[in-house]
């Protein structure tokens, strides 16, 4: 199904810059996530704090604004997402690989959850793998949020993008079209995600007052 939804510039702006980014206030608590049953490529979602974040949960639906995919690393759990606004100054934003702990750290999130996409270990695995390549290579994040540009990558799109590369089509016939003045696109956003089929339907999540 197709969202057409008309956006004010400004309300444009907030929405191309809330997957992910810096929080403005933090969390009361930490968000806990069960390690023991997590695999490699495990779907991980989060609620930002900023403005953006809501942005992107009011026009997408559901309580989320972002996702990555679990990669145990030495015996490290690990968290690769594409993302912007996280990198040193002067440095290009790109594809992001970092400990469970900081992806779901109080100033970046409230609420946290995660899910299993329901298919072999393996084909899980394989995902996680390719994108930590994507990692290694520097791949940069997608600020034109093109879904079909598969030389840089959002946040939802890097997800789809590589289950997608297995079979497994996570976001289905799900599309947000965005009707933006000078620019109509397709978008994915974490709810497209959350509610596909392919996720098994055991969740375990985390919410912050």
């Amino acid at each position: 199904m197709d969202f057409f939804i008309k956006l004010p510039a400004f309300l444009a702006v907030l929405l191309l810059v809330g997957c992910g980014g810096t929080a403005t206030r933090k969390a009361t608590e930490p968000i806990i996530i069960d390690t023991l049953a997590l695999r490699d490529g495990d779907l991980l979602f989060r609620m930002g704090l900023e403005g953006g974040s809501r942005v992107v949960a009011t026009v997408g639906g559901g309580n989320f604004s972002h996702v990555g995919l679990a990669w145990r690393k030495n015996g490290e759990w690990m968290v690769i997402h594409a993302v912007p606004n996280e990198v040193p100054p002067g440095e290009e934003d790109r594809i992001k690989c970092e400990p469970l702990d900081s992806f779901f750290a109080p100033q970046r999130a409230c609420r946290g959850a995660w899910r299993q996409v329901d298919c072999a270990d393996s084909i899980a695995a394989e995902v996680a793998r390719a994108a930590y390549e994507k990692y290694l290579r520097k791949i940069a994040f997608d600020h034109d949020y093109d879904l079909w540009d598969t030389t840089r990558f959002y946040c939802t799109e890097l997800v789809w993008y590589l289950y997608r590369k297995q079979g497994i089509d996570l976001a289905e016939e799900r599309r947000h079209e965005l009707v933006i003045p000078g620019k109509t696109s397709s978008y994915l956003f974490p709810q497209d995600l959350w509610t596909s089929s392919w996720l098994k339907p055991e969740v375990r999540d985390s919410i912050n007052p």
